[in-house]
């Protein structure tokens, strides 16, 4: 259970990552919007990242 949870956490990180990664890459079409995108997905990687070091 708790390897397949582990799978899952890693799985989100790399999702959101990855979308940070492609969110950066095509600043270029829509600078401010796409910068805002990306401090979110931060946002979201950095809490998922807490909850899972952390749990409450």
């Amino acid at each position: 259970m708790e390897a397949f949870q582990h799978y899952v956490q890693r799985d989100e990180i790399t999702r959101l990552e990855t979308e940070t990664s492609t969110l950066t890459h095509d600043i270029s079409d829509d600078p401010e919007n796409l910068h805002t995108q990306v401090l979110q997905l931060r946002a979201e990687r950095n809490d998922f990242e807490r909850q899972t070091i952390y749990p409450v």
